[in-house]
């Protein structure tokens, strides 16, 4: 059987590129200025001005191959380099460099056609070569998902991508921005380390300078195959961890001003939204969470009642209230209600997810704890506040936490390879859902090693739901159910990734794009 995996919609500025690009090729495509004025487009987008963001990524790192960048720090590739796909911050897969696709499951393979009027900055060809070359590396590097095992070209503009089995998550990777589009003849002429160090995409920006620990500066690509586009001159990623200095830094006329900055810290996004002329885009990022050593049987919290104790000990309402700044949301379940697998009206009651400190005592009670027991709890990652205030109603039915916050490689050590006590950590939802269940909570324990998880009930769920031809919601409402019934991680507060972008920086799509996708630098424009 075979079947064509279509786009549902296409957003509208979306439908506008693909119209303008119909129109012709973008070779030539700079405005430059009349008399000192900045040049309007037929749509009404100013030419020219700089956009510097502040967001996840390392201004140290090269990033010219993206198979070998570290997950989660992709933000830097955006303006330099596309992906075959684009993911919406719903899920939905729309074409881009690939413009149709054919899923051939019998024969486990996908054929992506491609646009035949792209080039990369250094001038040679985007096409089934180019694709090819870049599937091999990711597998070569080990950062491809291993469902995938090779490419062949079926003509000058189609590829096959050959899948060793199939999972409705297979799309979402070629919209992941760690798998997009780089030039073959960079690293084949220059070699790994100056391909690495010199970005060489199809993007709308080019790759410039990078400043280590700074900054790293794209400027415009005139041949961008977008015709009239890209609207800005400059984009500069930099390095700016100091709160009080981002929060200076995106005030009205600050000198070198941020236009955008991303942030989880709730206090951040209030107080700009009092002293600044911005607006604020947020993806809902999953909750913040306890994930307890549950595996261990000699844990306390190997007991689903000590682990429902801990959850009723909890007053989200008022953490949230003393914390959440208008900006985060007491957790009701696992998964973010716009996403695949969510509950439209989660049954609070039944998954325990309410304050009632005296229930938590009786269970700890009836699990042979009487008197609590002593644990500890390492705060990775969210509001330290919280993890204190946690700390604090824990210790009010008798379990008294010690703190400790783990810098990134100790962090990465106990979520790798193991912990006593628990977790505060993000389930970090992803717009693919399948890819979210399978970093979580695989229940062949390829991640969070120390988290029990009911493997032997969930393993046939959870293959149906990740290898159904589409994604079934109500099958991944099935997988959360179980999860939530034994309380396998414990859900505290709901956060977001918010965008926080100056007003005169106009369809930036931050907020619509999905993490791998993140924005189209080419739409932006700056109104001033």
């Amino acid at each position: 059987m075979k079947f064509m995996a279509k786009m549902k919609v296409i957003p509208v500025f979306l439908a506008a590129a693909l119209a303008l690009t119909a129109c012709g090729g973008g070779a030539g495509n700079s405005p430059g200025t009349a008399g000192g004025d900045r040049v309007v487009a037929e749509g009404g987008q100013k030419y020219g001005g700089i956009v510097r963001l502040v967001m996840t990524g390392d201004t140290n790192a090269g990033y010219g191959l993206p198979s070998e960048v570290v997950s989660g720090m992709t933000a830097p590739l955006a303006a330099y380099a596309e992906c075959l796909l684009l993911e919406s911050s719903g899920g939905e897969i729309s074409p881009w460099l690939a413009t149709d696709w054919e899923i051939d499951l019998p024969n486990q393979r996908i054929i992506f056609t491609l646009r035949d009027d792209v080039k990369f900055h250094d001038g040679s060809d985007f096409n089934a070569e180019a694709v090819k070359w870049n599937v091999e590396m990711g597998i070569a590097s080990g950062s491809m998902n291993p469902a995938i095992i090779g490419a062949e070209v079926l003509g000058d503009y189609e590829v096959e991508i050959l899948l060793d089995n199939y999972t409705n998550a297979i799309l979402n990777i070629f919209a992941s921005h760690q798998f997009c589009m780089v030039s073959k003849e960079n690293y084949e002429t220059n070699g790994k380390q100056y391909a690495m160090d010199n970005p060489v995409g199809t993007g709308p920006f080019k790759f410039k300078e990078q400043v280590p620990g700074q900054k790293i500066v794209y400027e415009r690509f005139d041949g961008y195959w977008q015709a009239g586009q890209p609207y800005i001159d400059t984009v500069e990623y930099i390095t700016m961890t100091d709160v009080m200095t981002q929060i200076a830094a995106m005030q009205p006329n600050a000198a070198d001003q941020i236009s955008v900055l991303q942030t989880f810290a709730g206090d951040t996004v209030a107080q700009l939204l009092t002293s600044a002329d911005v607006y604020v885009n947020k993806i809902g990022m999953g909750p913040m969470a306890l994930f307890p050593n549950s595996v261990d049987a000699d844990s306390p919290m190997s007991d689903v009642r000590v682990r429902q104790a801990i959850s009723l000990a909890i007053d989200r309402d008022a953490l949230v209230a003393a914390r959440g700044f208008g900006v985060f949301e007491t957790s009701k379940q696992l998964i973010p209600v716009s996403y695949a697998g969510a509950f439209d009206n989660p049954d609070t009651q039944k998954y325990k997810l309410y304050y009632d400190p005296e229930e938590a005592r009786r269970l700890l009670a009836e699990a042979g704890y009487p008197d609590g027991f002593d644990t500890i709890i390492y705060g990775m990652a969210g509001d330290r506040d919280v993890v204190v205030g946690i700390q604090e109603q824990l210790a009010a039915i008798g379990i008294n936490a010690a703190l400790e916050y783990p810098e990134s490689g100790a962090a990465t050590e106990l979520r790798s390879n193991g912990w006593d006590g628990m977790l505060f950590f993000a389930f970090r939802a992803l717009a693919s859902i399948s890819s979210t269940f399978r970093l979580h909570v695989d229940p062949d324990y390829q991640f969070f090693p120390s988290m029990w998880r009911p493997a032997d009930e969930m393993r046939d769920l959870y293959i149906e739901a990740r290898t159904s031809e589409t994604v079934q919601p109500e099958l991944f409402q099935q997988l959360q159910a179980m999860l939530m019934e034994d309380m396998v991680l414990i859900p505290v507060y709901d956060a977001y990734d918010a965008y926080v972008v100056q007003n005169k920086v106009k369809d930036s799509g931050f907020g619509d794009w999905g993490v791998g996708t993140i924005w189209l630098p080419g739409e932006a424009w700056i109104d001033d």
